[in-house]
């Protein structure tokens, strides 16, 4: 499969109907809310030069309207969300490492309360968690999925807690036909042989925070001690290595930003340790200054692009599929399932600190004005702003990619408007850069296929 170049994509748009050029010449069309894609001829790519020149063709402007209003019967949109569905507890709201870039500080920001988003408790309480799993998986209805997701801070500092809830949530949909999951996102710095083994025997779907290799991790994600915390995740992941196949999925996360914007660089050392890693997250950072957050922006994409073109020519749509910026577009794409909510916050999913106190995301927690209730109280005031989806709630209606990303990050836009429904327009730009690339792969894949 030829390499694809990375490339600035030139977008031109009639309301519903969008259009992009690729490398070789060829007019690609893309129905935002039908979420089809189709080739079009150069003369709608000279009419949508400017509102003049679309005013000069009138059998052009009679055919873009004619496909807005088309209503696609293949087309359909995301479930409903019909209730808690996903639990995160954060077992530990304290951490080992001190990485430069957290945003789970208090509201002070200082360097010391790395992981602890300000709670004076550090630890879950285990019998007012076993309280809450008992209350939110007694809601589920047969024949549904229900999944429990602990993190941090660093949520392994405690390995008998988490394998302990485990049990308890296993003992609570005994007998009763409902899929339990288990989730984890961990430094990996304290996985060892035990912890390994306790991962694997409840098939836990694991996140490793990993940056790259040694020279910028080891930078980013320091340890409070000063030892290398790159060298003590690799312990850890060659210890996930032997239980391999008994996990649910292996994942990692990487965060980018003003601290560091080497994507390639991060893909190529992860790559190199071949683990078959299902997913990537290569994430940029939620809380770096605006004007950086904008500079930053760009040699972020510059490197995600790179490192699709190199993935997508290496293992085709399924590679390119396990980056999750892109993963989400491609989703839609495949399925035509129009996308209304860019996470479950609000709808399907409740976040419980240390105090347990609840919220519709990890990134809300220490603020007074996103809580939503405590131990298993949910106040329905405060939880009935969530009910419209997050297009709506985040005026999404006339981007052309909101049917793509489903409204965006709350908690992203919070951290840079203080309006958790003021969009942030460089997360917008991200977005929307990534999902007319993604448009094209789909594209090439469609013809490619087509060939063979």
């Amino acid at each position: 499969m030829a390499l694809v170049e990375v490339r600035n994509v030139e977008l031109r748009r009639y309301k519903d109907i969008l259009a992009t050029r690729t490398s070789s010449g060829e007019i690609i069309g893309f129905h935002a809310r039908n979420l089809e894609i189709a080739e079009l001829d150069e003369r709608v790519w000279i009419a949508l030069t400017d509102e003049q020149s679309l005013k000069n063709d009138d059998e052009i402007s009679h055919e873009l309207e004619n496909w807005h209003n088309e209503i696609c019967p293949d087309t359909t949109d995301e479930e409903p969300h019909t209730g808690i569905r996903a639990l995160l507890l954060n077992i530990a709201q304290i951490c080992n490492l001190n990485c430069t870039y957290c945003a789970a500080v208090d509201i002070a920001g200082h360097p010391d309360s790395a992981g602890t988003y300000g709670s004076k408790i550090t630890k879950i309480d285990t019998k007012v968690a076993e309280e809450q799993i008992r209350h939110f998986i007694a809601k589920v209805p047969d024949e549904e999925s229900f999944e429990i997701e602990f993190c941090g801070g660093e949520p392994l500092l405690y390995p008998q807690v988490i394998e302990s809830l485990c049990r308890y949530a296993r003992l609570m949909v005994s007998g009763r036909n409902v899929d339990i999951q288990f989730a984890i996102n961990t430094n990996g710095t304290l996985i060892s042989p035990k912890v390994a083994d306790i991962l694997a025997a409840n098939r836990f779907h694991v996140t490793i925070s990993l940056d790259g290799d040694a020279s910028i991790n080891d930078v980013t994600r320091p340890t409070k001690t000063g030892r290398s915390s790159t060298q003590q995740t690799l312990n850890g992941l060659s210890n996930l290595r032997r239980v391999r196949e008994q996990l649910g999925s292996l994942n990692v996360n990487c965060v980018f930003g003003s601290h560091n914007w080497h994507v390639e660089r991060a893909y190529d050392f992860l790559a190199s340790l071949n683990l078959e890693w299902d997913r990537f997250n290569f994430n940029f950072a939620n809380n770096d200054e605006p004007e950086k957050a904008g500079q930053y922006t760009d040699l972020y994409l510059v490197e995600l692009k790179k490192t699709a073109a190199k993935v997508f020519a290496r293992g085709g749509l399924a590679g390119l599929a396990k980056i999750k910026q892109y993963r989400r577009p491609l989703a839609r794409l495949a399925s035509q399932t129009r996308q209304h909510n860019y996470c479950g916050a609000g709808k399907t999913l409740v976040q419980s600190d240390t105090r347990a106190d609840l919220y519709v995301c990890n990134w809300f927690m220490n603020d007074p004005a996103e809580k939503i209730g405590h131990k298993t109280e949910i106040s329905r005031e405060r939880l009935e702003h969530y009910d419209a989806s997050l297009i709506a709630l985040n005026r999404c209606e006339t981007c052309w990619a909101r049917h793509l990303c489903g409204g965006g990050c709350m908690a992203v836009h919070k951290s840079h408007s203080g309006d958790r429904h003021s969009k942030d327009p460089n997360f917008c730009r991200r977005t929307r850069e990534i999902a007319a690339e993604a448009i094209l792969y789909y594209k090439q894949y469609l013809d490619n296929d087509t060939i063979n």
